[in-house]
């Protein structure tokens, strides 16, 4: 028996309960220096501190932050070409408001996203702990053959069975596949070999899964079945715009073990294209 004590998988669930946790105990230390500071703080401010710390700290814990710090990063290169633009006609017309909506600008257009990324965060979350939950409650059905106590021995002697032969079929539907659910390739059966990685994108020269370009980067991802570990393994190659379920953002540049019966989600939102690994 092994020695080390094993870890505990860090469900859905259990992320979230630490995120709301945590968004409460800084909802009460915010709370704490602004009683402290000498402000009048009423009853129903006390209320909304403490009823909205758990759901700010659920939704910040499923944030998409790869998604988050891209539309950041733009939104800071926009606000800063208005700010920009806003100096120049504040030294112009020597009046100095149009550098300040320019700032004022500058400072929404990069916390915006920031500041309200909890908001999906916690629809997000609530999407996959239903799905955890979901697969979780089809792993524990026992099917009826499963319950049924085992047929005792039979008394008089019986020949060996001959072993059949297994069947062409039996051997294609044991190999792990993947399967297109929707976009340009629902329906279809991709077969993959043991240790074979599959790259899926939009550039024909190095894909074996090849989708539209308005669909997916030249490599968006690829996708692997590990046969010593039994598992499948996929690599974002495109900064988080490959999802588990559609909801959980994929590691980039790594790969990361996903349960079979996942849908790996190439895109978001209309040109979502979804496979099903089997």
């Amino acid at each position: 028996m092994d020695n080390q004590t094993q870890k505990k998988p860090v469900t859905a669930a259990r992320r979230g309960i630490t995120g709301a946790i945590a968004g409460e105990a800084v909802m009460i230390v915010i709370f704490i220096l602004v009683a402290a500071s000498g402000a009048q703080v009423s009853f129903a401010y006390a209320l909304i501190y403490l009823l909205f710390g758990p759901i700010y700290g659920f939704g910040f814990t499923f944030a998409n932050w790869r998604l988050v710090a891209e539309k950041t990063k733009r939104g800071a290169i926009e606000g800063g070409a208005v700010l920009g633009i806003g100096i120049i006609l504040s030294c112009l017309t020597e009046n100095v408001k149009w550098g300040f909506w320019g700032w004022i600008y500058f400072v929404f257009r990069v916390s915006w996203h920031i500041g309200m990324c909890w908001i999906p965060g916690v629809w997000y979350g609530i999407q996959e702990i239903r799905l955890e939950k979901k697969e979780l409650n089809q792993s524990d059905t026992v099917r009826p053959e499963a319950a049924l106590p085992p047929r005792p021995a039979a008394a008089s002697p019986v020949s060996q069975p001959v072993p059949q032969p297994v069947s062409q079929k039996a051997v294609e539907a044991a190999r792990p596949a993947l399967t297109g659910v929707t976009g340009i390739f629902a329906g279809t059966d991709f077969p993959v070999q043991a240790d074979e990685e599959l790259a899926i994108g939009s550039d024909p020269s190095v894909c074996q899964i090849v989708l539209p370009a308005e669909c997916a980067a030249p490599i968006h991802c690829s996708i692997r079945y590990d046969s010593r570990r039994g598992c499948w393994q996929v690599r974002d190659l495109t900064d988080g715009h490959t999802f588990e379920n559609g909801v959980r953002a994929i590691r980039t540049g790594v790969f990361e073990d996903i349960p079979k019966g996942r849908l790996i989600c190439v895109g978001q939102g209309k040109y979502s294209q979804r496979f099903r690994l089997g």
